[in-house]
């Protein structure tokens, strides 16, 4: 009898593949990927019967081979919920990237990605057109009304409570900097393993690192090297920005909050990560969705449990309000916002009529 292979037998064979179809994937792209593997497999047992799940003799389950059944599965409700369109669709194209890193160039492996492919365009035809009519989702109404300007005066809740200088406050401090940092630069969730340096950190040394260079209590850089869109790997160039006004403040008092903590020795021989947490004590790296946590607490103060998705709409939505849609700005809003005009109209400006 042939023995049953496991859900971790198929996932690190399935991964393996899906490099071979994205050798310069990014590790955190690889990662997303092997988690919705795990979900995917892990349904795929409960659901279809069994000689669907496994094949010997195959680095992915039987049952991708039969799309009718993944398809059918998608569609049903045994997730718990019915699955969102989006939610089907990355599912799908996990598939298909499977298929493309298996490289047999045969009629079955075509016949099997154009059945996906078929399905995968409806999905992304059907989001497209929402996308089209810029509608808010249930969370995103919160935003109505919501200007860059009205954020940043609402972190003084944070700022006033670090205002004396003898304050060790670690928590307010970092809240009141992330806060203008977003509000300033439109992040994603960078500063998650961002580093605060007092030098300039080449390449050689670290060609992956994002970072804030401290030059001086008036001279700070940030330097983006890995994001969603930039891949050093690839040999794209970083996004290096000179931080002024409140962002620059907001910076020197965390810096002092974080001395006067023990948690910052000597700032002209500075290397420490940019965030703190579990107690608010220094860690070496915390992970994008820890940092999303944290960053729904800047504005739970005035009832707004913000991401940093949102804040890049409120950006992006505040800079055509403010100019009228000028070209000029709009295209500066897109570069700093780090992506094309396409996804910033399907996207990012919302219509709450």
């Amino acid at each position: 009898m042939t023995k049953k292979k496991s859900i971790e037998d198929f996932v690190l064979p399935s991964v393996a593949v899906i490099i071979n179809a994205s050798p310069n994937a990014k590790v955190s792209t690889i990662n997303t990927y092997t988690r919705l593997l795990r979900k995917l497999y892990n349904k795929i047992e409960e659901t279809l019967p069994e000689p669907n799940y496994y094949n010997k003799s195959s680095p992915i389950p039987n049952a991708i081979y039969k799309p009718d059944d993944i398809i059918s599965l998608l569609n049903k409700t045994e997730w718990g919920q019915t699955l969102k369109d989006v939610s089907r669709k990355n599912y799908i194209s996990l598939i298909l990237t499977m298929l493309r890193g298996l490289k047999e160039n045969d009629n079955k492996i075509n016949k099997l990605y154009d059945d996906y492919r078929t399905y995968f365009d409806i999905l992304k035809g059907g989001l497209d057109a929402e996308q089209i009519k810029q509608k808010p989702s249930d969370k995103e109404l919160d935003l109505k009304g919501l200007s860059i300007e009205s954020l940043r005066k609402s972190l003084s809740f944070h700022s006033n409570k670090v205002r004396q200088k003898e304050s060790n406050d670690i928590s307010s401090a970092m809240y009141n900097m992330m806060g203008h940092l977003h509000l300033d630069e439109a992040l994603r969730n960078e500063a998650c393993d961002m580093v605060l340096s007092s030098a300039y950190i080449p390449v050689i040394d670290d060609p992956n690192v994002n970072f804030i260079w401290v030059k001086g209590r008036n001279m700070k850089l940030m330097v983006i090297r890995n994001n969603k869109v930039r891949n050093p790997a690839r040999g794209d160039e970083p996004k290096e920005v000179w931080i002024k006004g409140s962002l620059n403040t907001a910076i020197n008092k965390y810096i002092q909050v974080l001395k006067n903590s023990g948690e910052i020795e000597n700032e002209k021989e500075m290397t420490v990560p940019l965030i703190h947490s579990k107690g608010f004590k220094l860690l070496k790296h915390i992970t994008s969705s820890h940092y999303s946590q944290l960053f729904k607490n800047i504005w739970a103060h005035i009832d707004l449990e913000l991401t940093t998705t949102m804040i890049r709409k409120v950006y992006a939505m505040s800079v055509r309000d403010k100019y009228k849609g000028n070209l000029i700005k709009e295209k500066e809003a897109c570069e700093k916002l780090d992506h094309s005009k396409d996804t910033h109209d399907k996207h990012y400006i919302l219509n709450f009529d």
